[in-house]
């Protein structure tokens, strides 16, 4: 049997102390801090999933910072529609009102005046904003989109706010008697007008550009410029191209993340609301242009004016007021996604959140027994070594 020296009794109870000691101090630190490991040494593994689950509920607050900002994006956006609808109902009763033939033409003028303010009003809504963002301005958010003309026609702006399109200077796009006086985006197709002032009265003429070539691809800019410059003038092409990129900037989606690798587009356009295709005539239509016609038969009240205002303008009217309730259709389907959206992330964030605690949170009751019964064994080891280990430096004397 071999020989026990006291040195090896002392040698043993240190160890044995000091492994007590630590055991104290790791459930102290668990305890006060309310973790179970401060640091990834002491469990790599759980330190692993606590990391994970840590990167994942920051996530989710953020996508329920998106869906909040979205939801009160959305219900802006919902209001001005709504506005906007009373202003179009309204002039569509001016024009019921006067094209019943019971009017004087300056009752008529009256009431022509009413539709231009009624079109301020529209031009104001559009340039609604939130949070410091023009909602209907697409990804030129931070510029007006629009502003109405007293004319009765709506012209989209640049940073700058210079009437589109225009040179880099802001001025008209013009070559001689020739000027190209509005552009728009309906669908693919770029859609200008260009006056010719060496006729009386000046002569406006129709044009359309593609942005897809036949196989319906993009178009390169080189060749858009190109295309650009045939449909008006040669030279006027970098103007227009610069200035149907700012049109398309106001015509763009604004897209947010709701959850991972789930993204939605949330904005209403200037452009779906001023230009768009009727769904079941494919009639395109200019909301600028029309009502600038209404404008024009109203300054002039002719028998054939009036009768164009109650059939060919009416009949557009009802065409706008279908696609804006088709845009606020859209909106308030989206306000129901982000609701349901944001309940299923407080949801996840809560599941999350439970899965976290239950993983690297401290069960107390637990831990507070576990530091009780370490504490009653260092208690006892102290007693035992003081009865086992008696040699004092005195037995050496």
């Amino acid at each position: 049997m071999p020989r026990i020296t006291n040195s090896m009794l002392v040698a043993n109870y240190l160890n044995n102390t000091r492994r007590n000691l630590g055991n104290m101090s790791t459930l102290q630190n668990q305890l006060s801090s309310g973790s179970l490991i401060k640091r990834a040494s002491d469990n790599p593994s759980t330190a692993t999933r606590i990391m994970q689950l840590n990167s994942e509920i920051a996530a989710n607050k953020q996508y329920n910072s998106n869906i909040k900002d979205m939801s009160n994006w959305l219900d802006t956006t919902d209001t001005a529609l709504s506005e906007a609808g009373n202003v179009f109902s309204r002039i569509r009763e001016l024009m019921v009102k006067a094209g019943n033939g019971s009017y004087s033409p300056d009752e008529i003028n009256n009431i022509k005046d009413e539709v231009v303010q009624k079109v301020s009003q529209l031009g104001d809504i559009l340039n609604s904003s939130y949070d410091g963002n023009y909602i209907f301005g697409g990804t030129k958010s931070n510029s007006k989109p629009v502003k109405a003309n007293s004319d009765g026609s709506i012209s989209y702006l640049d940073k700058d706010g210079n009437k589109l399109p225009c040179t880099a200077t802001g001025a008209q796009i013009t070559s001689g008697t020739k000027s190209v006086t509005s552009m728009c985006i309906n669908g693919t197709d770029i859609m200008m007008q260009v006056t010719d002032t060496s006729t009386t009265p000046p002569t406006v003429t129709p044009k359309t550009v593609s942005t897809v070539d036949v196989s319906n691809n993009p178009k390169n800019a080189a060749t858009l410029k190109t295309d650009l410059e045939t449909a008006t003038w040669t030279g006027s092409g970098n103007d227009l191209y610069s200035s149907y990129t700012a049109v398309n900037q106001i015509g763009s989606s604004l897209k947010g993340e709701i959850s991972t690798g789930v993204t939605v587009d949330y904005n209403q356009t200037a452009s779906n609301i001023l230009n768009f295709t009727d769904t079941n005539t494919g009639t395109k239509v200019n909301v600028s242009d029309v009502i600038n016609s209404i404008v024009t038969d109203m300054s002039n009240p002719t028998a054939a004016n009036l009768k164009d205002l109650n059939t060919n303008q009416l009949e557009s009217m009802d065409y706008i007021t279908k696609n804006l309730l088709r845009c606020r259709s859209n909106v308030g389907a989206l306000q129901n996604r982000m609701d349901s959206a944001q309940s299923t992330n407080e949801d996840q964030n809560y599941n999350m959140t439970n899965v976290l605690s239950e993983v690297g949170d401290v069960d107390y009751t637990q831990k507070t027994m576990e530091y009780s019964v370490a504490q009653t064994v260092y208690t006892a080891s102290l007693q035992v070594s003081g009865k086992v280990l008696t040699k004092t430096l005195l037995d050496y004397i």
